[in-house]
């Protein structure tokens, strides 16, 4: 069985709010998990000269770094894609990107972002994934999981069916605090409660979570696609 997951996040602690208690519940099982960061995720909130860009990239990616070592990832890759402007690059130039990384690691599960999020960035991030791993006889990649971003899936309006679904509730009740503490290294990126994006409202949505399904705690996915042999 090949025990590998890609994460695949738009910015730096999507990865975390999205899948940490997961992951860190996965790599304790064995899985090997390598985290890709498309965008340093801070040149939208200043103009581009700024000299305070390079500083801030720098403590996003030491809070980075430190936050997937909480949860137990090692593999972390950074890209530096424009932030808040995927619409104004080639959807192919994503997917290159994901189709080398995929081509490297080989992974069987790909977690990604849920395809119509508010932020333009996951939808692109979303798209480029399905496209890089789209189904051939070679594929090792058999798993697709949509994961939720609070302060983006929850602000998308209920229109045509762009809310998100979920259908898989993993139980991360023995995981929560480790996901608490990489969301604790990510400070700079947190808001206050009761903001939709703060430590709080975060685990507060994990635990009414995993409680609609019989559980302390759980991360909801959307399944976009399963292979079994």
């Amino acid at each position: 069985m090949n025990k590998k997951i890609l994460v695949v996040a738009a910015h730096p602690d999507d990865e975390i709010l999205g899948c940490g208690g997961t992951i860190a519940k996965y790599i304790k099982q064995g899985f090997k998990v390598k985290t890709i960061i498309l965008t340093r995720g801070v040149s939208s909130r200043l103009k581009n000269n700024s000299p305070k860009i390079k500083k801030l990239q720098q403590k996003l990616n030491t809070a980075s770094k430190l936050a997937n070592k909480v949860i137990g990832v090692n593999d972390l890759k950074f890209f530096d894609l424009p932030d808040n402007q995927f619409d104004q690059i080639s959807l192919l130039s994503i997917v290159k990107i994901i189709e080398k990384e995929i081509n490297i690691f080989k992974p069987s599960t790909i977690f990604t972002h849920y395809i119509n999020d508010l932020n333009i960035d996951h939808q692109y991030t979303s798209k480029a994934v399905i496209t890089a791993a789209r189904p051939h006889s070679k594929s090792l990649v058999r798993e697709i999981l949509f994961f939720e971003i609070n302060s983006s899936t929850d602000y998308q309006i209920n229109s045509n069916g762009f809310q998100f679904q979920p259908n898989l509730f993993i139980d991360i009740s023995k995981t929560i605090k480790q996901k608490k503490r990489a969301l604790k290294a990510y400070s700079v990126e947190m808001m206050s409660y009761p903001n939709s994006r703060s430590i709080k409202s975060v685990t507060n949505r994990n635990l009414t979570l995993g409680n609609s399904v019989g559980l302390e705690a759980a991360e909801a996915f959307q399944i976009v696609r399963k292979i079994e042999k």
